[in-house]
């Protein structure tokens, strides 16, 4: 099994300078049957799983929301 840490930066400026933090964010596993795993850790007890990008047989449709005059009426407020 292979591991890797996931990171994080952010650009601090101090007023005087500028500073570079690094945070640690959650792991990569791969495992030895090839399987990859991704956990991050403002997500506890959550595993993604990551699938390498297969070239898709027909195309998927996009999902489009229409605004509609009902739509609009439900949202407004007074």
């Amino acid at each position: 099994m292979q591991l890797f840490n996931v990171f994080t930066k952010k650009l601090i400026n101090t007023g005087t300078e500028e500073k570079l933090l690094w945070f640690k964010a959650g792991t990569i596993k791969q495992t030895e049957n090839g399987g990859t795993f991704l956990t991050l850790f403002h997500i506890p007890d959550q595993d993604f799983y990551i699938y390498p990008d297969k070239a898709k047989e027909k195309e998927t449709p996009d999902i489009q929301l229409e605004e509609t005059a009902d739509t609009d009426q439900a949202y407004a407020t007074e």
